[in-house]
């Protein structure tokens, strides 16, 4: 009997290897959606309905849904399952996911002072001079765009600086949304590993969420003319290279030997990553967007709706168990199942 428990347990552990695996490319392929930008009309279609500004709304409710509902407490679970001391669990639950936030700072600061003129979040921050007659798409209220104005004294055409054999705006998108990238793909493993398929699914559909928006900002800046000056094919091809380290960051976490403890300092991290994701990259550019009551109404509709989404998924949500964790150390694991009997 013992030995037909241990090979359900491995039996499990490689099932969930597969799948967070499976679910980090699935990731990874939310970077070819900035090709939606090249059929005939889409360009259109989002300025009318201003879909861009729905989308992120739509994403920061699901990303915050996912962190509070979801990570969080999974993380405060399993550090708790260790240290019983409420300020012992506080200081580990406070001290990564302010680690997590701080991070996302520092990663942006650096890149705003290795590229001043062209860095942006979330593409939104980006300003891009374009003379009246170039068409946009509609794309530009996402992306900071600026009309060029004739009654304006300084009315050249400012250009991203050029950094060989790219532009600097180039370098600034790849390396910022690499580091982003490998960061989702330990994050997917962490919550495979730590909780199974349930949960992995979840941060993974927030990752897919935040990608698609993303990545339609990031590649309009690419092949913009006065901006990335790629051509589709070039920006395809960099967006795809820097994809795979979202599959590269899952493989590493999900064959690591990392402990109980660990897993859960790690989802508080990756929760911290989630806040400043959803809030400073998200919402600036919504909050100054100009518009009527109906286009305030939808986007508060959105966030409701994004975060009502996950809300749903604690009507079947249960704890982490150890047995969804065939790597952990020993130490860990037994705690873990001293920790299962004791009901919340």
């Amino acid at each position: 009997d013992h030995d037909d428990h241990d090979d359900h347990d491995d039996h499990g552990g490689a099932h969930n290897v597969g799948e967070a695996i499976g679910a980090s490319i699935v990731v990874a392929a939310a970077s070819v959606c900035g090709l939606l930008l090249l059929i005939p009309g889409f360009s259109a279609l989002v300025h009318k309905f201003q879909l861009m500004p729905t989308m992120d709304a739509f994403a920061s409710g699901i990303l915050l849904g996912v962190v509070l509902f979801l990570i969080m407490p999974e993380a405060l679970h399993m550090i708790g399952s260790s240290y019983k001391d409420e300020s012992q669990q506080a200081a580990f639950y406070g001290s990564f996911t302010l680690a997590g936030f701080l991070t996302s700072i520092l990663i942006d600061l650096v890149l705003n002072l290795l590229f001043p003129t062209d860095f942006g979040h979330h593409g939104s921050a980006i300003v891009v001079p374009v003379e009246e007659g170039i068409e946009t798409g509609g794309i530009e209220k996402n992306v900071g765009v600026k009309k060029w104005n004739k009654e304006q004294p300084n009315n050249t055409t400012t250009e991203s600086k050029r950094c060989w054999p790219l532009a600097s705006v180039v370098w600034s998108i790849t390396i910022g949304d690499g580091i982003h990238n490998f960061v989702d793909g330990m994050f997917i493993g962490v919550a495979f590993k730590g909780c199974g398929t349930s949960l992995g699914w979840a941060v993974a559909a927030t990752c897919i969420v935040h990608e698609v928006t993303s990545e339609l900002g990031q590649f309009w800046i690419l092949i913009h003319p006065d901006q990335g000056r790629l051509s589709w094919l070039a920006a395809l091809a960099i967006n795809s290279a820097s994809s795979v380290l979202t599959i590269i960051g899952c493989i590493i976490v999900t064959f690591a030997d990392i402990s109980l403890v660990a897993l859960g300092c790690m989802l508080c991290f990756g929760g911290g990553v989630l806040f400043y994701v959803s809030s400073v990259q998200l919402w600036p550019s919504l909050l100054q967007t100009k518009g009527n009551v109906t286009s305030v109404v939808s986007l508060v509709m959105a966030f409701i709706l994004g975060s009502t989404v996950i809300g749903l998924v604690l009507l079947h949500h249960e704890h982490c168990h150890a047995a969804h964790m065939p790597t952990v150390n020993a130490t860990s694991a037994a705690v873990a199942d001293a920790h299962d009997g004791h009901d919340h």
